[in-house]
């Protein structure tokens, strides 16, 4: 990842490429999205591109996957909350407190 991490810090666009396996990411691109949490908040004026394609009957099937490539873009967009934290006390807690009860 040490490679991966420096070569998309020195990049001006990033294109994501992967085959949609039941509506979204394959297991090998997912795990790289999600090691790059490391260096979210270093990546900076970065554009993305999504290079995809699935067996799919229509263009709809894609939907989940390209949600998920707006989410995930979205995060080095807006920052996020390292902090921790931020959930405690919250309705959201409240709510998966009560629904873990429950199992």
């Amino acid at each position: 990842m040490q490679e991966i991490y420096e070569k998309w810090l020195a990049a001006d666009v990033v294109v994501l490429a992967s085959p949609v396996y039941f509506y979204t990411w394959s297991t090998q691109m997912k795990t790289v999205l999600d090691r790059t949490f490391a260096i979210e908040k270093d990546v900076k004026n970065t554009k993305f591109y999504l290079l995809s394609a699935g067996a799919a009957p229509t263009e709809d099937y894609m939907e989940l996957m390209l949600k998920s490539f707006r989410s995930y873009i979205g995060c080095f967009r807006a920052g996020g909350n390292e902090e921790g934290g931020y959930v405690f006390g919250t309705e959201a807690m409240t709510k998966a407190y009560e629904m873990g009860k429950e199992i």
